[in-house]
C-alpha cells in the first residue's frame, strides 16, 4: 500500500487543519483560504470571500427593507393599544 503525501492546508482565519484542495471550503467557518496559496489561487479565493460578503449584505438589506413596514405597523398598533388602555384606566 503506498503511502500518500497528504499536505495540510491551514484556514488563516479560524485556523482549521484541512487535508483538502485550496480551493475548497474550510469545514469549520466555511470561508475559503489557504495559507502560502499561489496568486491565482489567492486572488481566486479573494473574489470568491468578496462576492459571498456582498450577497451575504444585500440580502441583510433586502430582509431589512423587507421588515420595515412591518415593523412600523406593529408600532402603530402597539401605540394604538396603549391609548386604549390610558382610556380604560381614566374610567
Amino acid at each position: 500500500m503506498p503511502i500518500k503525501d497528504e499536505v495540510e492546508f491551514i484556514c488563516k482565519f479560524c485556523g482549521h487543519k484541512k487535508a483538502r484542495s485550496p480551493l475548497r471550503a474550510c469545514g469549520k467557518c466555511g470561508r475559503f483560504t489557504f495559507e502560502g496559496a499561489t496568486r491565482q489561487y489567492r486572488e481566486t479565493i479573494e473574489k470568491i470571500n468578496k462576492q459571498a460578503a456582498e450577497e451575504k449584505e444585500a440580502a441583510r438589506v433586502t430582509l431589512r427593507k423587507q421588515l420595515k413596514p412591518l415593523n412600523v405597523q406593529a408600532h402603530e398598533e402597539l401605540k394604538a393599544i396603549r391609548v386604549l388602555e390610558q382610556k380604560t384606566l381614566r374610567r
